[in-house]
């Protein structure tokens, strides 16, 4: 028998992230402000993500470019705790580029849509556990009861929107992060707080019996990169 968990977020609308930072140069009067909103908490696999970012630069700097990414970070506690990241959506764009110095009121809007699809091969990438007839997705954000005080056991997976803003010549880009939820619509009206205290795990494969174990999400094998690529090791033990 095959059993698949799946995890809801609840239906009420949750705080909309917002993150905010003034960078101040050496040397240079003013400072560069960026602020970045997403137009909502909780998305659903397949749902493009809206971010707005403004830009008030009253420094003497130049911002050349935007690069926006959403990551995907899973921890895996059994017991020891591995990290893992993963890049599932990335913009790059010079559109309205460059901002110059003294240049205030800068916004626009940029959408990024997260999919298996464009993610498929890429290693260290957690899974919501599949069908034998249907295929799967990326896993679900984990959705911990707020009553739970136990250390966390099994596969945590939690998003975030990555935005830089790049300024060149030797200069360290501006960054900002904004955490998200990605999950299932809820298509029970009876589901209730104790559905969302479930714990995610691998789906092993055990070499002795051949015998899958089937959890979610699972994780393929991991690979390594840079702050801009996928940052994994050790995904199966």
């Amino acid at each position: 028998m095959i059993v698949r968990k799946l995890t809801f977020a609840p239906e009420e609308p949750g705080p909309q992230p917002s993150a905010e930072v003034s960078r101040e140069f050496l040397m240079s009067v003013g400072c560069l402000r960026v602020e970045a909103t997403l137009d909502k908490q909780k998305y659903y696999h397949g749902e493009s993500i809206a971010v707005n970012v403004l830009v008030d630069n009253n420094s003497m700097k130049t911002v050349k470019r935007i690069k926006l990414v959403v990551r995907q970070y899973t921890s895996v506690c059994l017991p020891n705790t591995n990290h893992y990241k993963c890049n599932v959506a990335e913009l790059q764009s010079d559109e309205g580029f460059p901002i110059s110095p003294s240049q205030t009121g800068w916004c626009k809007i940029y959408r990024l849509c997260p999919l298996l699809s464009n993610n498929r091969d890429k290693p260290g990438l957690a899974l919501d556990g599949d069908l034998k007839n249907e295929d799967t997705n990326l896993a679900s954000s984990t959705m911990a009861s707020p009553k739970s005080s136990h250390e966390p056991m099994g596969i945590i997976v939690r998003y975030k929107v990555k935005i830089r803003l790049v300024l060149g010549f030797g200069l360290s880009d501006v960054c900002l992060e904004l955490p998200f939820i990605l999950t299932h619509p809820n298509c029970e009206a009876s589901l209730t707080e104790d559905h969302l205290d479930q714990d995610l795990h691998f789906d092993w494969v055990d070499a002795k019996n051949e015998e899958s174990a089937n959890h979610a999400p699972s994780l393929p094998n991991s690979g390594s990169g840079d702050d801009t690529q996928n940052d994994t090791s050790n995904a199966r033990p």
